[in-house]
């Protein structure tokens, strides 16, 4: 496999002596150098002009290096040098120590992060030891948890076991290739095991799993993938051009994509299935400067002389100007609406430098505060006068031990000897409760046994492939699965009530095609680029029609859909046009504000169903309804935590069990009518009444005091002046004697709050009785009166009675817990009372519609990482938003093509074997925050792509530099959790052989080992020693992350074909 260098990612590359990257128009980029009489480097000068982007290097008499000043001044010392010149000491920028032992050949022993309280107990060490060779026997993390590696004569890993003495064996032939992967319990019970067959030239050709599905490969002379054939027999052809770069890939159903270059080898060009052009132009630097798109149009991109992107422009005309500090680090992003602007803020607090440490953005202000090892221990958001504060603890490897919600609701996660989730606690207005406990594990897998807090037992059975075969939840939830030999699942069996048990069947392009249960028989059909054109059912089939120049629905059966520049639906309507619904974008793309449309006699009749507001992190902070207003609260890895209304009152709060919902603290709210306070009387003759034109006083039987006020002119005003009133609802009533003389449209306005309110009452049918004239504010301001106007005819002016509305009191608040049982997937099916009670079931159309036949409580958790909006039916995913219904998004993907050809289509037409948690795409990594959820997206859409083979490949490394400065990866494959994936997520670390021996195992697997899940474990193990930490740490770290990028993305993520076949 050929890969140029500049396509290579290297973060411990030698620095030049020189450097000047020279463009045409002159556009030159230059970094200057100063060095000492030993050629040491003692001043980097960055290329940027407007602010000192300058880096000093200081050294000691033996040229070791001691310090490192950044630009901001932020320093990080290097101390105690051995013979060898490895430091004993690290001071990083905020103070804290580092300490670092080696063995006598120079190999690293251990890394203790010192607590600045000075309590050796709350020093946290990591310890590695090694074989005679200098090979990585054992890497122990400061709470106990190991990992072994073994290996043979010949000095190859053949096998890994963590502290409970769970392994995993490698079978290799005399080349070094593995043939077998067999996962063993502590009791040596073969648990998972996996075969792969090779050529003579070394080159994996077959992956067979432990049922016999098998997957083959082809090659060219020059080692290139030329076809991959799943286990079904469906082949996809890889065409390779002459430079050894892949060309086009051709498979079922015409489904062809072709890929052009620039003379850089840069992608310029994906011609999709449907004919559709994808057009990349990139500068000489290889950052993308424009982007023409058939499903978001045209946008242009520009940056500054250090490459940040400094300015964009989208197909709606819509300019975004960004900012940058001298570390480069983004300070402000600002928008043509102000309100929109995102400012963020570094380097504040105890622990803060070099990290983000404030956020002001539409949603309010965001603080973040840090431990001395880089973990977030607390995140407050003050918004629309409420303060919403998540505090965070971790144990001394880095694990969460507790969260704290802005309720003050706690909880606790405790972990067995390999770092593995067995049990959480919450205590809140309920008392305390057991959320869990005495979870079983698969060996580096996922979790087998829990017992809930309500007496129910999950248990989940798994095959040799790690698939799931069986999930039950006691009584509540009994099921079992089926596959193909291509890993799709082929039947769901409902033990609980087999009405709705599934029978599921694909096309060639694993699709489905149709499924059958308690919704029926259903049937879909698909044109080659994945757009759905006709859904079958019972009813009846409904067809889809497209536009010809992009993937944007235009229309089905019942309606008709349009769409702004940048491919966001605006207006889904009716044939006839009398029933609509518009959804308005802000300037940062996101949906803002949704309307219903009635045309009644040509006129309009818009009514605002819903407004959202948005965070930095592009989650969604707040909805406004008529009926409601609620704050969402979200975890460390986007995780919805809790709802909050617009009292500040706690609805749900979610507890999670391996990132998945488990329970819900869900309160009820029992509200008692407002009560009636003090009133004011005023009669005709009471001191602040006054008149204009001819009133006569005239007693009567049935006045309010004998007498009242009587007028027959035009224009006359009888005026009463209750003083000055609290700020607070009055109802307001008027008294006049009973007559059929009397006006029958006499009008009494109620000055009120600066407005200016109208009641006509009928003085000829009513009166001798309080008669209520409504329900009004008043502000207290003393300028707030009733008047009466006589329009003609004998008008009443005589008693007005005001009665103060007392505020109400607080509701009654009820909080119970209730117990989450989810799917094969994560959505949830039921919910259960503490007695074991099912209070929310429901039954899932294929596409994630929810047939709800039980619902006691509210739940609208739906598919990973979607909510379900009443108001609107759809579902909120993140970035973007989804419609059940059609199975496709109101949005093209934010991520472009690198998240799938089709920009709408959800989870590649398979939403029972993937999941979309981010609303991205089913396969992507993602880091955390700034450093790698947004940054991913923004080198995606401002960098571009620089792979000779995959677009995906800048997306992943984006990722992979976010997530390794504190981020974090998101696994959605379903079916299957490969041992990879568990010897990091479940252990959080690795050692960097092993993390080697996972990018080979990745590589060759294919379809059994995603990319995020490669870099899931890079995470783990990288975080675990870099966390926080600024570059040149330890040598170890350099180690990991060179091999890393170097050896394990060119070789995983240069292949799309395996980046878009996981099952």
């Amino acid at each position: 496999m050929n890969q140029s260098s500049k396509n290579r990612l290297s973060l411990t590359g030698s620095i030049a002596l020189a450097l000047a990257c020279t463009v045409a128009h002159a556009d030159e980029r230059q970094w200057n150098y100063q060095y000492n009489n030993a050629g040491q480097v003692t001043i980097a000068d960055g290329p940027r002009s407007n602010t000192d982007d300058s880096i000093s290097y200081s050294y000691d008499a033996s040229g070791n290096l001691i310090s490192v000043i950044n630009a901001l001044g932020h320093t990080i010392h290097r101390l105690d040098h051995d013979a060898r010149g490895q430091p004993g000491r690290i001071i990083d920028a905020n103070g804290i120590e580092t300490r670092l032992t080696y063995h006598p050949r120079g190999w690293i022993t251990s890394r203790t992060v010192v607590s600045p309280l000075g309590d050796n107990a709350l020093n946290a060490t990591t310890r590695y030891s090694y074989d005679r060779e200098g090979r990585l026997l054992s890497t122990t993390l400061a709470d106990g948890s190991r990992l072994v590696n073994e290996y043979d004569g010949a000095q190859r890993l053949v096998a890994i076991s963590n502290s409970l003495g769970e392994r995993v064996e490698f079978t290799l032939d005399r080349a070094g290739n593995s043939l077998a992967e067999k996962t063993y319990s502590s009791s040596g019970t073969l648990l998972r095991d996996i075969y792969r067959s090779y050529d003579e030239l070394n080159r994996l050709i077959a992956t067979t799993g432990a049922s016999g599905q098998t997957t083959r490969y082809t090659y060219d002379r020059n080692g290139n993938r030329t076809s991959r054939t799943d286990g079904n027999g469906n082949i996809t052809v890889q065409r390779i051009d002459p430079l050894d770069r892949t060309s086009g890939t051709e498979a079922a159903y015409a489904h062809n994509v072709h890929y052009g270059y620039d003379q850089r080898d840069n992608l310029a060009a994906v011609t999709d299935p449907g004919g559709l052009v994808t057009g990349y132009t990139l500068n000489g630097f290889d950052e993308l400067v424009a982007l023409n798109s058939p499903d978001t149009g045209i946008s242009n991109y520009y940056y500054d002389s250090a490459g940040n992107h400094i300015l964009s422009t989208d197909a709606r005309g819509t300019s975004t100007t960004y900012s940058y500090d001298a570390l480069n680090r983004p300070l402000q992003a600002s928008y043509p609406d102000s309100a929109l602007d995102i400012s963020y803020g570094y380097d504040q607090g105890s622990f803060g430098k070099g990290r983000l440490t404030s956020v002001s953005d539409a949603s309010g202000t965001t603080l973040l505060d840090y431990d001395h090892r880089g973990n977030l221990v607390f995140e407050g958001r003050s918004t629309s006068g409420h303060d919403f504060n998540l505090s965070y603890e971790y144990n001394l490897a880095n694990r969460i031990t507790r969260i704290t919600y802005p309720s003050g609701r706690t909880v606790n996660y405790s972990y067995d000897g390999t770092g593995r989730q067995i049990a959480i606690h919450t205590s809140g207005p309920e008392g305390d409760r057991n959320i869990a406990t005495g979870a079983g594990y698969l060996p580096f897998g996922p979790a087998t046994s829990l017992s809930l807090g309500n007496g129910i037992e999950m248990s989940a059975s798994y095959d040799l492939d790690y698939r799931l075969a069986s999930l039950t939840f006691g009584n509540a939830l009994n099921r079992s699965y089926r596959y193909d030999p291509a890993g799709n699942i082929t039947a769901i069996t409902n033990h609980t009530n087999d009405t709705f048990s599934q029978a599921l069947g694909y096309d060639a392009l694993n699709r489905l095609g149709n499924a059958s249960g308690g919704y029926g028989n259903l049937s879909y059909s698909y044109d080659a680029n994945g757009n759905r054109l006709t859904y079958s059912s019972r009813t009846g089939t409904d067809a889809y029609t497209y536009d010809g120049n992009s993937n944007r629905l235009l229309g089905t059966n019942d309606w008709e859909y349009q769409y702004d520049n940048n491919g966001n639906l605006v207006a889904k309507s009716d044939h006839a046009g009398t029933d609509s619904t518009l959804y308005h974008y802000d300037e940062r793309n996101r949906l803002a504000q949704v309307i219903d449309r009635q045309t009644v006699n040509n006129a309009y009749i818009d009514t605002v169903i819903a407004e959202y507001r948005y965070n930095f992190r592009n989650q969604r902070t707040r909805k406004q309804t008529p009926d409601e207003d609620i704050h969402y609260i979200y975890g460390q890895r986007g995780e919805l935590l809790a709802e909050i209304n617009g009292d500040g009152i706690p609805l749900r709060e979610y507890i999670y069990f391996n990132e998945r919902p488990i329970a819900v603290a869900s309160t009820s709210l029992t509200y008692s009518p407002a009560e009636p306070g003090a009133e004011l009387l005023l009669d005709d003759t009471s001191a602040g009444t006054s008149s204009t034109g001819n009133w006569d006083q005239v007693r009567k039987k049935g006045a309010y005091g004998d007498y009242y006020h009587r007028s027959e002119d035009a224009g006359s005003r009888y005026r009463w002046h209750p003083g000055t009133l609290k700020n607070r609802d009055y109802e307001v009533y008027a008294w006049w004697p009973k007559t059929r003389k009397n006006n029958p449209s006499a009008n009494y306005q109620i000055f009120h709050g600066g407005q200016v309110s109208t009641v006509t009452a009928d003085q000829s049918r009513q009166g001798k009785e309080w008669i209520y004239l409504g329900t009004y504010p008043f502000s207290g301001n003393g300028n707030e009166y009733i008047e009466l106007s006589d329009a003609g005819g004998q008008t009443a002016a005589d008693g007005i009675r005001l009665v103060e509305i007392l505020p109400p009191p607080p509701p009654l608040i009820s909080t119970e817990i209730y117990y989450i049982h989810t799917d094969h997937l994560g959505t949830p099916q039921t919910l259960t009372n503490q007695a074991q009670n099912v209070v929310w079931n429901a039954n899932y159309m294929p596409f994630g519609k929810a047939n709800i036949d039980v619902a006691a409580i509210t739940n609208n958790l739906r598919f990973p990482g979607q909510y379900f909006d009443g108001e609107t039916g759809l579902h909120q995913n993140h970035f973007r938003d989804y419609d059940p219904i059609v199975g496709r998004y109101l949005q093209a993907d934010p991520l472009g093509i690198a998240g799938g050809l089709n920009l709408f289509q959800y989870s590649r037409n398979n939403a029972f074997s993937f999941s979309d948690p981010l609303g991205l795409c089913p396969w992507c990594v993602v880091g955390a925050g700034v450093g790698g959820t947004a940054e991913a997206i923004r080198i995606h859409r401002t960098v571009g792509f620089n792979s000779s083979k995959s677009p995906i490949n800048r997306i992943a490394i984006a990722a992979v530099l976010g997530a390794a400065t504190g981020g974090y990866s998101s696994v959605v494959s379903a079916s299957k959790l490969s041992t990879s994936l568990s010897l990091a997520a479940n252990s959080s670390f690795i050692s960097s052989v092993s993390i080697f021996h996972l990018a080979t195992t990745a590589s060759l697997e294919g379809t059994t080992i995603s990319a995020q899940e490669l870099l899931a474990a890079i995470i783990a193990s990288v975080g675990s020693l870099v966390a926080g930490a600024e570059p040149g740490l330890d040598d170890l770290t350099s180690i990991l992350i060179s091999e890393i990028a170097e050896e394990a993305l060119t070789e995983l993520l240069d292949d799309d074909d395996v980046l878009c076949n996981l099952h």
